[in-house]
């Protein structure tokens, strides 16, 4: 490659680095650009190859390292390339073609992929940031006759299921599936085993795996949820996949619909033909879709009706996600109209103000968009599917993250709170590590799959537990006031006086964030702040506890830039950081006139070192830690995590002795909350002694 050429791969591979779902790749040497006349020749001696290094002439050294640097330029660059690539195969699978009048079809080739797929779909599939124009820069590093030869193999998979039975098409297709990965984290298509367990477990119906979802079976077994499974797979059912990307949701449903009716509907002994027929039936009558994008709407119609025209049900809602963030109601009720899924020529009267009703709505929702404005990161948007849902069907299931469930994350918390409170609405299945779904994806929180029925009740969720043991030991040790909580004594960082500081030393206002207004201790503020020495300047200067590079560190700062009157800084406290892992918290007992950075909390405001030392012995028992883990999700940890720790008396007049070593006040604590011998077990089995 020239230098212009390994330029150009230089900048697409900070394009597609910007994506979440293509893995690190290796640098682009722009000097190593060939080689040499001399080196080729060189590098052709028999020696060169059989000699120790070291034995080799420095001219042969460099031929070596210049090949070498050559080799690994190339590589980087398919690498790069993959991040495209790797969104081709769906596209192919999904693309229309014209058909010649011998029946055949055009083939896909490099110079009408672009054309093929409409912007809005090549956006959403492609790498952010990677146009059709880039696109047409980079094509010309594709061998054309194996682009091609893919798009063919590909769609001559799927044309072939058309000729197999409804069971066997539907292992070829999801077979086919697998091939294919994730355009992005906004994006994720959900595996057929996923499916599988999401649909099984909440509704029920016919399942293609074992009972571990470990392994496809040959011949798919009915599962039963009660009363559920046939109010939804039931003849006359409507059900609609919102978000459909794979279309693997709605094969699913299809194909338990079919079940159902071929028991009715077909003989004993029914014809290939009577099962196609029933199959069109189905798509046409049973199963709705609702698409973000045209290619994902082709997707789809290709994954439930391969290459046969039959009708399905599948449309694409244009803006989707900006109409259910801003105008839900109009997403609402063009969705529940009939005439909305009938084609024109279909239409009535009757239909135009008949609503549809859908008896059960399930699907993988998008679950962020990448923030506007000064706003940094992503804004959760899945939260938006599931109220559309719940005011669209009679039953509602959906997978996506799990922080909310334990009121963390980004959704609205009035939001959070409604649903945990909604006696119509329940968790599953949770996964702490989204890996066990989303192999290549990773969910901070976790995932979750959850289940809402219009004309069930269930116990509220109210603070949730990922163990089931955790819900006893919950209702009999949480408190159910600030009050009585851990929390109600724990304490946010050490604060400037911000009129003595900016008076003094205005061009700190560059390091102040907020424009000057932020009064806290922010974690860099050493970095930010020169006051900061290692050193006492003063007798007066005040100790703070920070971090830099990583590591903890103490640093003076005069008394009067700082503001004496914050809870703690005088008294004696526990400070624990505010992001840990799941072991030890590493916490630091800390003396009187010592401050902190927003990096740690403060426990307590303690005017005797005995009680500081009683809630440090406190804060390291494996109950606490336990209280502390049902609210914390992530290795964030700030105050509202420790809600449900239960403040203790650390006074001599406590109930609890002090003296005994962290083993033996656990013992104390686990009598004074009676648990049991099980959860007392599970407690000593889950959390690390420290």
């Amino acid at each position: 490659m020239d230098k212009l050429a390994l330029e150009e791969f230089s900048k697409l591979k900070e394009i597609i680095g910007s994506t979440k779902a293509q893995g690190s790749t290796g640098d682009i040497n722009i000097n190593a650009q060939g080689l040499t006349d001399e080196q080729y020749e060189l590098l052709q001696m028999p020696e060169i190859r059989e000699k120790p290094i070291k034995e080799l002439t420095p001219e042969q050294q460099e031929a070596l390292a210049c090949e070498k640097e050559i080799k690994k330029n190339r590589d980087t660059a398919i690498s790069i390339l993959r991040g495209i690539s790797i969104r081709m195969p769906l596209l192919m699978y999904g693309a229309d073609l014209q058909k010649n009048l011998d029946g055949t079809e055009d083939a896909i080739t490099l110079d009408n992929f672009c054309d093929l797929v409409d912007d809005l779909s090549w956006e959403e599939f492609m790498p952010k940031g990677v146009t059709k124009e880039i696109f047409g820069q980079f094509k010309k590093y594709y061998d054309s006759d194996v682009f091609r030869e893919s798009g063919v193999k590909i769609r001559e998979m799927a044309r072939a299921a058309d000729k197999l039975s409804i069971e066997e098409r539907i292992e070829r297709i999801s077979s086919i599936f697998a091939t294919f990965r994730n355009p992005d984290k906004e994006t994720v298509l959900t595996p057929w085993r996923v499916v599988n367990m999401h649909l099984a477990q909440s509704l029920g119906g016919w399942c293609f795996y074992d009972k571990d979802y470990n392994e496809q079976i040959l011949e798919p077994e009915l599962i039963k949820q009660n009363e559920i499974t046939d109010e939804v797979f039931k003849k006359n059912t409507h059900i609609l996949e919102i978000n459909s990307k794979s279309g693997l949701y709605a094969l699913y449903c299809a194909y338990s619909v079919y079940r159902t009716r071929a028991k009715l509907e077909l003989g004993p002994k029914p014809t290939r033909e009577m099962e196609i027929d029933l199959w069109k039936k189905v798509l046409a009558e049973n199963i709705f879709l609702i698409c973000k994008t045209p290619m994902a709407k082709k997707i789809v119609q290709r994954t439930l009706a391969g290459f046969t025209g039959t009708k399905v049900n599948a449309h694409y809602f244009e803006d989707l996600v900006n109409q259910l963030k801003n105008k839900p109601e109009n997403f609402i009720s063009k969705v529940s109209k009939k005439s909305y899924w009938l084609r024109h020529s279909e239409r009535s009267e009757e239909s135009m103000e008949d609503n549809m009703k859908f008896d059960a709505i399930v699907g993988n929702p998008p679950y962020q968009i990448m923030a506007t404005g000064e706003a940094n990161g992503s804004d959760p948007i899945y939260h938006l599917f599931i109220d559309a849902a719940c005011k669209l069907g009679e039953k509602v299931s959906f997978i996506h993250p799990a922080r909310f469930l334990f009121n963390a994350g980004k959704t609205p918390k009035d939001w959070n709170e409604k649903m945990l409170n909604d006696e119509h609405y329940k968790v599953v299945q949770y996964w702490a590590n989204s890996g066990d779904v989303f192999p290549t994806v990773d969910i901070k929180g976790g995932v979750a799959v959850t289940y809402w029925d219009k004309n069930k009740t269930f116990e509220k969720i109210g603070t949730f537990t990922s163990y089931p043991e955790l819900n006893g030991i919950k209702k009999k040790a949480a408190p159910t006031e600030e009050i009585n909580s851990l929390m109600s004594i724990m304490y946010n960082q050490t604060n400037f006086d911000l009129d003595v500081l900016l008076k003094e030393h205005p061009d700190y206002i560059k390091g102040i964030g907020s424009e000057g207004k932020d009064r806290r201790l922010e974690k860099n503020i050493f970095d930010k702040i020169p006051l900061f020495t290692e050193k006492k300047s003063n007798e007066d200067d005040i100790k703070i506890l920070g971090v830099i590079k990583n590591k903890r560190c103490y640093r003076f700062i005069p008394r009067k830039y700082l503001d004496i009157s914050h809870e703690n800084l005088m008294k004696y406290k526990v400070l624990v950081p505010r992001s840990n892992g799941s072991g030890a918290i590493g916490e630091v007992l800390s003396t009187p006139i010592l401050g902190y950075t927003r990096t740690f909390l403060g426990i307590g405001a303690f005017d005797s070192k005995e009680e500081a030392e009683n809630a440090l012995k406190y804060v390291k028992t494996k109950f606490a830690r336990t209280m502390l883990g049902i609210l914390k999700i992530t290795q964030d940890n700030p105050i509202e995590t420790w809600r449900l720790v239960p403040l203790q008396d650390f006074t001599a007049n406590s109930d609890i002795d002090w003296s005994k070593s962290v083993s033996e006040i656990d013992k104390q604590l686990y009598k004074k909350y009676g648990l049991s011998a099980e959860e007392i077990s599970f407690i000593e089995s889950k959390v690390r002694e420290m």
